[in-house]
C-alpha cells in the first residue's frame, strides 16, 4: 500500500511540478509528503520543513475556526472540501488561498491518502474587502441624507431606466427600489405632464453634449401630492451610444414654494407701493437704486432712463443741467445713512414738464 502511495505521488507531482498553484500530498493520516515549488514559493516553507506536518500548521490567529471545523467534517466524511481560507507563511505574513482538498483512493478503494490544491487569492480578498467597505461607507451617507443617489441609463434607442437608486428612494419617489431599478421609464407616470417631453430639455442637452446637468421637475408622489424634485446629474457615454448618469435627487418643494412666497410677497408690495400718490424710493448703502414707483421715477425725471443700480452721482453725469439736484439728493441720503435716523426735509424743484 505504501509503494502504491509512492507510485501515485510520483505521477501527480509530474503534473503539480508545473502548475503555478500550490500543491500538496498528505498520507491517510493527513500528514504532508510532498509539495510543489509553488507551495514553497507561496508559504515560504521549504519541502523539508513540511514534510510530515499537518497542513493545519499554516494556520494562524485569524484563521476562521469555522472554517477548519468545515474541512475536518468533511474529511471526516470523507468527502472534498473546497473553500477559502486564510493562511500564514513562515515570516508571519498572512495570505488567502482558494483551497481545494480532494480524497484519494487506491485501486482497491482504500483511502490513500489527501491531494490539496491552494490558489492565493490574496489580491482579490484585499478587492472584495475595499469594495465591501466602500459600499459601506456609502451605504452609510445614504442613510443620512435625504437625497437619493442613483445611476440612469438612456439607451440609443431612447429608453431610459435606473440602474441603481439609494435607499432613500422610496421616501423620495414614493416607490419601493424593485419598482424603480431596471424599469424602463419608472418614474415617467408620476411625472408632471409639462416637465414629461422625451427627454427633459437639461439632460437632453446633458446627453448630446455630454455636460453635467441640474433640474427641477414637478413630480406628483403617490402619497404627497405635488413635489418639485430636484437633480444633479454626471453623464458617461458609452462606445454603443448608451449614456449614463451618476447623479443625485432631493425634494425641494419647501424652497420652491418659499421662492414662490416671495415673489408673490415682491409683486404685492410692488402693487401696494406704486398704487401710493408719492415719490418712494429704495437705495442700498452703496447709494445704488433698488426701486422707485412711477411717481419716483416721473419725479426724478427718469420714467424714460434705465435706472436700476445706478447712483444719483451717475444721474448728475447723464443730466448736467439737473446735476445740482442729484447731488443734493447725495448729500441728504449720506446724512441719513450715517444717522441711521430718519429725515425729514422739504425741498421745492421743477418738475421735467414745467
Amino acid at each position: 500500500r505504501r509503494e502504491q502511495t509512492r507510485l501515485l505521488v510520483e505521477r501527480l507531482a509530474l503534473v503539480a511540478r508545473h502548475t503555478a498553484s500550490a500543491v500538496l500530498f498528505t498520507d491517510p493520516e493527513r500528514r504532508i509528503v510532498w509539495v510543489n515549488e509553488a507551495f514553497t514559493r507561496i508559504s515560504g516553507y521549504t519541502e523539508a520543513e513540511a514534510i510530515g506536518r499537518s497542513p493545519a500548521f499554516l494556520q494562524g490567529p485569524d484563521t476562521s475556526p469555522v472554517t477548519t471545523a468545515a474541512i475536518r467534517e468533511a474529511l471526516a466524511g470523507n468527502r472534498p472540501y473546497q473553500g477559502e481560507i486564510l493562511n500564514y507563511s513562515k515570516s508571519g505574513h498572512p495570505y488567502w488561498i482558494e483551497l481545494e482538498i480532494i480524497p484519494h483512493r487506491d485501486g482497491e478503494g482504500r483511502l490513500a491518502g489527501y491531494i490539496g490544491v491552494q490558489v492565493e487569492i490574496t489580491t482579490r480578498k484585499k478587492t472584495e474587502l475595499a469594495l465591501r467597505e466602500r459600499d459601506e461607507r456609502f451605504a452609510a451617507i445614504s442613510r443620512h441624507v435625504t437625497g437619493v443617489f442613483y445611476q440612469y441609463e438612456l439607451s440609443a434607442d431612447g429608453r431610459g431606466r435606473f440602474l441603481f437608486v439609494s435607499d432613500a428612494a422610496e421616501s423620495l419617489w414614493g416607490l419601493p427600489p424593485s419598482r424603480i431599478v431596471g424599469v424602463d421609464q419608472a418614474l415617467d407616470p408620476y411625472v408632471h405632464p409639462e416637465d414629461r417631453p422625451p427627454l427633459h430639455p437639461p439632460m437632453r442637452r446633458s446627453a448630446e453634449t455630454p455636460c453635467a446637468a441640474q433640474s427641477t421637475i414637478r413630480y406628483l408622489h403617490p402619497a404627497r401630492g405635488l413635489r418639485h424634485i430636484s437633480s444633479t446629474d454626471t453623464p458617461t457615454r458609452g462606445r454603443d451610444g448608451t449614456v449614463i448618469w451618476y447623479g443625485y435627487a432631493s425634494d425641494v418643494t419647501d424652497l420652491v414654494e418659499a421662492q414662490q412666497a416671495v415673489r408673490d410677497n415682491e409683486e404685492n408690495l410692488r402693487v401696494i407701493l406704486e398704487s401710493i400718490p408719492a415719490a418712494i424710493f429704495l437705495k442700498d448703502d452703496r447709494g445704488r437704486w433698488l426701486f422707485a414707483n412711477p411717481l419716483g421715477l416721473a419725479r426724478a425725471g427718469l420714467l424714460r432712463t434705465p435706472w436700476r443700480y445706478r447712483t444719483n452721482e451717475d444721474f448728475a453725469a447723464l443730466f448736467p443741467d439737473r446735476a445740482d439736484y442729484f447731488l443734493d439728493c447725495s448729500i441728504t441720503d449720506e446724512q441719513a445713512w450715517r444717522t441711521r435716523l430718519p429725515l425729514t426735509f422739504e425741498e421745492q424743484s421743477t418738475a421735467p414738464d414745467g
